[in-house]
């Protein structure tokens, strides 16, 4: 049976004091973690690395990227995204939009339809005689919450209930008869636990 098998990695800490679209470099402690999360992905076959086209994404696959001496792809797609208003966030997600007039619900439509994009891109099924692939994917809290819920099956609002920490690790297979299966959601045992963030 033909597989592919993601692994999705959030970015290390980075400086939220950066507000421009990219956002802020890594800091000391985020690269660290991404040391870590590169020492664990090592130890498998990478085909591909993506990430998302973000500072500190880019920042993680960099450090990712040489410890497993591949090249990596860069995708809009895997940005970061507020992709719907879950019930149990709408208050503060409509705080933000009080704050901040670029911030709107047709924003938010238009990152779900990018996220969607995303889960197409990433989550489709392999070919029934291609090979089986495992892939990298480092990107961001919001829109790995959004992907593990489309992979489920569940209602997509579950997003802001789910926990990740920097560079927790998310994996998840799909086979060539497109079923989906969580392997294992948010792993830090490969960070010391002094270096847990969220």
């Amino acid at each position: 049976m033909t597989s592919r098998t993601l692994y999705m990695i959030r970015h290390g800490q980075y400086d939220h004091s950066v507000k421009t679209a990219d956002g802020g470099s890594l800091t000391e402690l985020g690269r660290e973690q991404a040391k870590h999360a590169g020492k664990a992905v090592s130890r498998i076959p990478i085909d591909v690395l993506h990430a998302s086209t973000m500072t500190r994404a880019i920042e993680t696959a960099n450090i990712i990227a040489q410890q497993l001496n591949v090249e990596y792809k860069t995708h809009d797609v895997i940005r970061e995204a507020i992709p719907t208003i879950p019930p149990r966030i709408a208050a503060e997600i409509l705080q933000l939009m009080e704050k901040d007039e670029h911030f709107t619900h047709d924003t938010i439509h238009q990152d779900q339809k990018r996220a969607d994009e995303a889960f197409e891109k990433f989550f489709a099924p392999p070919e029934t005689d291609a090979q089986s692939t495992h892939e990298v994917m480092v990107c961001h809290g919001n829109i790995m919450r959004y992907l593990t819920c489309k992979a489920l099956d569940v209602n997509v609002d579950t997003w802001a209930k789910l926990d990740i920490n920097h560079c927790g690790i998310t994996i998840i297979t799909v086979d060539d008869q497109a079923r989906r299966r969580l392997i294992t959601h948010n792993a830090t045992g490969h960070l010391p636990t002094n270096m847990l963030t969220d």
